[in-house]
């Protein structure tokens, strides 16, 4: 999936960039101590995520909703139906 991420932010103009933030102080764990951060800037924007997938999400939401995404009211309840077998 994150080659497709990647496609689709390129195709939409952004510049992707990866750096390694080292954690040093936390425990030798794997994660902490190689912990990768994506970046995608375009227009003098930037997003940040730990992975293309989450990155095209932000984008895509920042897209979608505009720069207050986070004070629009959405739904929080959801009804899913079963599909009808045939």
């Amino acid at each position: 999936m994150d080659k497709y991420a990647v496609n689709k932010l390129v195709d939409w103009g952004y510049r992707l960039s990866v750096i390694n933030e080292n954690r040093d102080g936390f425990p030798e764990d794997f994660y902490f101590k190689n912990h990768f951060k994506w970046l995608a800037e375009k227009d003098g924007r930037t997003f940040t995520a730990i992975d293309p997938l989450r990155l095209l999400g932000i984008v895509t939401i920042v897209q979608e909703y505009g720069d207050a995404w986070d004070c629009i009211d959405v739904s929080c309840v959801f009804s899913i139906k079963p599909a009808k077998r045939e």
